[in-house]
């Protein structure tokens, strides 16, 4: 502790009880946020994965539209 520091003059049983229930309560709120953050993160995931398979199909199907109108603008 520095000199400028006040003394923990404050400091009782019953404030460090206190203190020591809001530490607990913080981490449970941070493990809990930690929890539904890997959640969406899987989540995300499977969006991505479906998202690719779709961009995938509509690639084949433009290519198959793009083909017909290339046989069409032929005639």
């Amino acid at each position: 502790m520095t000199s400028e520091e006040p003394p923990l003059t404050d400091l009782t049983p019953a404030t460090l009880a206190d203190t020591l229930k809001k530490i607990d309560q913080g981490e449970k709120t941070a493990d809990q946020m930690e929890r539904i953050l890997n959640q969406m993160e899987d989540k995300i995931e499977l969006l991505l994965k479906d998202l690719s398979a779709l961009e995938s199909d509509n690639k084949d199907l433009i290519g198959v539209t793009d083909d017909r109108n290339l046989d069409n603008d032929d005639k």
